[in-house]
Order: structure tokens, then C-alpha cells, then sequence
């Protein structure tokens, strides 16, 4: 029978967590893993097979590679002194390289208390951050783990490194993010992974790409620096892991936006809130050379889902609509164009200040709502001359 160890020494706790765990990572330990212990992780590469730690195994010397986009199976199995007991179990991993285990980063929770392994497949996020990074396995009896750093009084932790490598169907140069600006240098960099045109050509220029995880506010990605020094092109794409990626919008030339060159680019979207980007920094013709992207990020304000232009204050210039079109309204300070498809049973609307271009591929299924609406998303005010210059309703 189990019995609750009530107290320790605050100086022997103390003691015990600051040698677990030496990094920037919170500190944990169990009370008695002396009956239950973690026995065997099996993920990818890794396949350790262990007794008791005395609470924590860091095992942070044993790593394995994973691939964004990539599914890989986790199998893990308790270990007992005596008595079969009844586990919980649960895996964190900090894919943002925060050294925080945050809630959405919880990669796998038991439903049911068993002392028997558990199974599941992981999914890499297509935006995780490259590099090394932990994961957390913890084992429980009776009750589920609290969350990654509560101390509790019976089972095991242990602690792993994982090397998070990008997908070389898509070499993903690393993750940009809001006002710190990404440089690079495409001399000599592969020139074979370039897509259909996306409203402007790709040509056959090397080409770096980048990922973005879409936090629904609208971006503008820019070269227009002192320290880019070629003509370059920018494209931005959604979909899977670079395989059957959607367009989103391309551009070649700033001409006079930008008084470091004409010949530098500049794209403006809105972003779906988990939504993976794929951003593809190339040049025209053969170009190659240092680039600098710059990212600004403004939140919008919209009721709308998918790539919502924003209004109150907040929307693009310019959107593109391609593939998959979902419920919302998308909105656009000038034009909204599009030869993508609704998706069935969607109800969709296009507000733009100025036009609105519907091209010859774009698709509006049966039992799908689609209007169209000359409307200033700026202000967020019908215009003088406002009308409905599309109605499109299928039964």
C-alpha cells in the first residue's frame, strides 16, 4: 500500500532541484518513484530503457533528429517493483525554443490510467523552430500530471533532446517573426524548389524559404534594405509542408515605395490564427545575392475567418485569394482578386475599396453563399459609390 510522504527537508528539496536541472527549464521532481518509474521511451531514434531515476532522468545527452511536418510514433512503458500500478502519462515538447513547456505544446495526455505502454504518433509542427529543443515524458500514479512543472508525490520525469531539422522538400531557412528582421544570402543556394507562378513569375533564381505561423494579424514582409543588394522577388504561399502549397500573393518590384532600389519586393497579407506560411525569397531571372527581410505585423479587427483583410483601421492594400477558400470575409483597402475555390457549404464575402477580380478559375460550388462588395475596409464605411457589384447564391 502506498504511503504519502508528507514532508521533506526544504533545504534537501531545494538541493535536489537546482542538480536535476541546470538549465533555464522550470524544476520538478517526485516524492517516491521507488514502486513506478518510467522503464522505456521509444521515439524515433531514441529507445532508452531505464530503472527508477529516484524521480527525474535527465537524459538530455540523448537526442534524435524530427523533420517539420513529420509524423513520428512515441511509445512509452512504465516500470514496477512489485505490483502492476495504474499510470497517467504526459509529453511536452517546446517546440518555440522558449524554454517553457506551454500549454500548447502538450503533445500527448493518457486518457485512462493503465499499467500497460501507451502509444501515439507526433506530429512536428511545420513552423517549429530548427534547432535543439526538450521534450518532457511524465508518468504519473492514479492522477494525470498536473501540468510539466508541478511537483507531485509518485511516479517519474524524465527529460530528452530533440533536433528539429526542416523538410527538405522544402529547406526552410528558419522562422521570421514580427519587426526582427531575417538576412540571408542565396548565392549558391538551391534553385530547383520553385512552384507555379503566384501573380508574379518565379523564374529560375536560388531561392530561400521561411515559415510563419499566422497569429491573425496582417503582415508586410519586405527586402527594401540598404542590405539587400539584388533584384529580388518575395512569394507567399499556405498548404502542407511545402507539398500542393496554395498561393497567396507574390511580388516583384516596389518601383518607388522603396528608395533603396526599385528592384526590391514587398508582400502584404492577413493571416488565419495556427495557419503555417511559407515565405519564398527569390529573384528575377537568375538573380542571387544579400537580402534583408523586414516584418511588420498589425493586428487586425474582423468577424471573418480564413485571410481576412481586417477593417477598423487595418487591412491590405492588395489581396489574392487562391485554393480553398473558407467562411469569412476577406477585405482590401484596393482590390481583392481570386481564381480560387469556395469551399462547399461556406459562406464567403469580398469587401475592397476599389475592384474586385474574379478570374477565370475561380469556383463557386453548389450550396455556397458568395457576395461581393464594394466597401473601404480603412474605415470601415460603405463608400460614396457603394454597391454590390456581385451576388452569387447556388441553392
Amino acid at each position: 500500500m502506498k504511503t504519502v510522504l508528507y514532508f521533506c527537508l526544504i533545504a534537501c528539496l531545494f538541493h535536489l532541484s537546482h542538480h536535476l536541472q541546470g538549465q533555464n527549464y522550470c524544476n520538478i521532481i517526485t516524492f517516491d518513484a521507488t514502486k513506478e518509474w518510467i522503464a522505456i521511451v521509444n521515439f524515433n531514434s531514441i529507445n532508452n530503457i531505464t530503472g527508477s531515476n529516484g524521480g527525474y532522468g535527465d537524459y538530455t545527452n540523448i537526442s534524435t533528429s524530427i523533420t517539420q511536418g513529420q509524423n513520428y510514433p512515441l511509445t512509452l512503458t512504465p516500470g514496477f517493483a512489485n505490483n502492476l500500478l495504474n499510470e497517467y502519462w504526459k509529453v511536452y515538447i517546446d517546440w518555440n525554443q522558449n524554454d517553457v513547456f506551454d500549454t500548447n505544446e502538450l503533445v500527448f495526455q493518457s486518457n485512462t490510467a493503465s499499467s500497460q505502454s501507451v502509444s501515439t504518433n507526433i506530429t512536428v509542427p511545420s513552423g517549429a523552430n530548427l534547432g535543439s529543443t526538450r521534450m518532457r515524458v511524465l508518468m504519473r500514479w492514479n492522477e494525470p500530471p498536473i501540468d510539466a512543472c508541478t511537483i507531485y508525490d509518485f511516479g517519474e520525469i524524465e527529460d530528452y533532446t530533440l533536433n528539429i531539422v526542416a523538410n527538405q522538400a522544402c529547406p526552410v531557412e528558419g522562422s521570421i517573426s514580427c519587426s526582427t528582421p531575417s538576412t540571408g544570402n542565396t548565392i549558391g543556394a538551391n534553385s530547383g524548389n520553385l512552384l507555379n507562378n503566384c501573380v508574379v513569375s518565379t523564374d529560375n533564381a536560388p531561392t530561400h524559404w521561411y515559415v510563419f505561423t499566422g497569429t491573425g494579424d496582417s503582415l508586410s514582409i519586405t527586402t527594401c534594405s540598404a542590405n539587400t543588394d539584388y533584384d529580388t522577388k518575395l512569394f507567399v504561399y499556405s498548404g502542407d509542408n511545402c507539398n500542393a502549397l496554395n498561393c497567396i500573393t507574390g511580388n516583384d518590384e516596389m518601383l518607388s515605395a522603396c528608395s533603396h532600389s526599385f528592384t526590391h519586393s514587398q508582400v502584404e497579407f492577413s493571416t488565419v490564427p495556427g495557419l503555417t506560411y511559407y515565405i519564398l525569397v527569390s529573384g528575377w531571372n537568375t538573380s542571387a545575392g544579400n537580402y534583408q527581410l523586414t516584418t511588420n505585423c498589425t493586428p487586425t479587427s474582423n468577424s471573418g475567418g480564413g485571410n481576412n483583410g481586417g477593417g477598423n483601421n487595418n487591412c491590405p492594400n492588395n489581396l489574392t485569394l487562391n485554393n480553398n477558400i473558407t467562411d469569412g470575409t476577406y477585405e482590401a483597402a484596393s482590390s481583392v482578386s481570386s481564381d480560387g475555390n469556395i469551399n462547399p457549404n461556406n459562406n464567403v464575402n469580398f469587401h475592397a475599396g476599389s475592384h474586385i477580380d474574379l478570374l477565370p478559375n475561380f469556383n463557386v460550388p453548389i450550396n455556397t453563399d458568395f457576395s461581393a462588395k464594394i466597401i473601404n475596409c480603412a474605415s470601415s464605411k460603405p463608400l460614396p459609390n457603394d454597391s454590390i457589384p456581385f451576388s452569387i447564391q447556388k441553392p
